[in-house]
């Protein structure tokens, strides 16, 4: 029967005999030199002829000179005996012209035996179930191309070239290998035999590749995406061929430098003294995003409430701002630029990081300007200290309390308003009760008094060192 025919290649190996390989060539033939459409009718008349090849096949005499192995010619033969008997003239001309085509080609480039000999024996080590699918890939995936050869290397050549390289390795990081030949030997045997390999990839680019950048060694990375230079390593290990994940956690995503939101607004043209004045003197480092401060310090951003302008500075009402200056010469320096509702200030005191806000909207609507930064930086109003007056505590006293009410001031009722919440941390700095008779929202926009400076100074000098005191995690709060 067909199933049990056999046929030689030109080669000179015998393999089964496969009907769907007529099917496959007649199917072909049909699209490609007959132009026929790629339908069920096309499919049709290739099962057909493969059907009359394989009744031949079946009817030729067993234990006759017919029972020797079939040979391809014998094979293309009853092909086109059957597109004629089938009355498919054009069809079989196109299978002897095709037929023909190749005889030439093979004449004309003839195929060393030798080099079918070093194929044959490099893919030995193929033997299991799937072994067309490890011969293909070990030639399409893993085998190099020899460029002195004008071939692609067989799988013995490829197992030579991984150990090679890896010995060199092993021998340019100083690494000594016990019984080196016999160590050498066996893992070469097992690489060759499927037993044991490194990574796909070093299979597939072991040498100059990989003594050129080892990254293309590794099947698969990964990367924290925490800033510029982790995306630009992340490019590079893929442009090696290697896979590499990465994380976009918020952990990572916020250590980015933030880019502020662009805004439409009308050009100005080139050269103008306008956009000249604009561009010299005033550029101030970039705030950098909540990633270079401490997301999980005790307090992460600090606001010294104030009112703007030349005429509040030194008032009752704006020593939140005094001490938030202080505060600011106590610590180091790191960023600060223009907020749109306020002074910005990214600081550093010991190993803590923190932003430092002055709000300039006026004592009012200082929760606008607040929850701004907050939700920019992703601060929670647990993390929130506030310095400010305090009319109910006496001048120079400075006391900390945590949450609570606004006690009558405007800008921490405007913080409570924003935030809806109470629980952020204040620094309370006594400016004492108005005198008999002066109403209060009068007395905190006057001015400190010649004797009173020094406790004042005094006081914004303690505020500014409890505000350190909070940033570092101490339990500093006092009634």
């Amino acid at each position: 029967m067909s199933a049990q025919a056999r046929v030689r290649k030109r080669s000179g190996e015998v393999v089964d005999y496969q009907e769907k390989k007529i099917r496959q060539v007649v199917r072909l033939c049909l699209i490609n030199g007959c132009k026929r459409p790629d339908n069920e009718e096309t499919s049709e008349l290739s099962e057909r002829v493969a059907a009359q090849v394989d009744t031949i096949i079946a009817g030729l005499s067993p234990g006759s000179p017919a029972d020797e192995p079939i040979t391809v010619e014998q094979l293309q033969n009853f092909v086109e005996m059957q597109l004629m008997a089938l009355g498919e003239h054009e069809a079989a001309r196109q299978f002897i012209l095709y037929r023909e085509e190749h005889r030439r080609l093979r004449e004309e480039q003839p195929i060393d035996p030798k080099l079918t000999t070093l194929f044959a024996d490099g893919m030995r080590a193929f033997n299991g179930t799937n072994s067309h699918v490890q011969q293909v890939q070990a030639l399409d995936k893993f085998a190099r191309f020899r460029q002195e050869d004008k071939r692609r290397e067989v799988w013995p050549e490829s197992c030579a070239r991984v150990m090679k390289f890896v010995q060199e390795h092993c021998h340019a990081k100083g690494l000594q290998v016990r019984d080196a030949e016999k160590t050498w030997g066996e893992l070469k045997s097992a690489l060759f035999e499927l037993r044991a390999a490194p990574s796909m990839r070093m299979v597939q680019m072991a040498g100059p590749p990989l003594d050129r950048c080892h990254v293309g060694v590794y099947n698969c990375a990964y990367q924290p995406m925490d800033g510029p230079t982790a995306l630009a390593e992340e490019l590079y290990i893929l442009a090696q061929g290697s896979g590499c994940g990465f994380s976009v956690e918020s952990r990572y995503i916020d250590k980015w430098p933030r880019v502020r939101k662009q805004r439409k607004k009308a050009p100005r043209s080139r050269g103008t003294s306008k956009a000249r004045g604009a561009t010299r003197g005033t550029r101030r480092k970039r705030i950098p995003g909540l990633g270079d401060v401490d997301r999980g310090a005790d307090v992460a951003l600090v606001v010294g409430l104030g009112n703007p302008g030349r005429k509040y500075r030194w008032t009752r009402h704006n020593v939140g701002w005094i001490a938030a200056g202080r505060l600011l010469e106590s610590s180091e320096l790191i960023a600060d630029g223009k907020w749109p509702d306020g002074q910005l200030a990214l600081a550093g005191s010991g190993n803590r990081r923190f932003l430092l806000l002055k709000p300039e909207t006026y004592m009012n609507n200082s929760g606008r300007a607040v929850v701004q930064v907050m939700e920019r930086y992703r601060v929670t109003p647990e993390q929130v200290a506030v310095l400010h007056d305090d009319i109910d505590i006496p001048l120079g006293d400075v006391r900390v309390k945590r949450g609570g009410g606004s006690g009558g001031h405007r800008g921490l009722a405007s913080m409570i308003g924003a935030m809806g919440e109470r629980c952020f941390t204040r620094v309370r700095i006594g400016i004492g009760r108005p005198p008999e008779g002066v109403d209060p929202a009068e007395y905190v926009l006057t001015q400190f008094a010649e004797s009173e400076r020094e406790k004042v100074g005094d006081a914004v000098a303690r505020a500014a060192e409890a505000a350190l005191g909070l940033i570092a995690g101490e339990d500093s709060e006092k009634g």
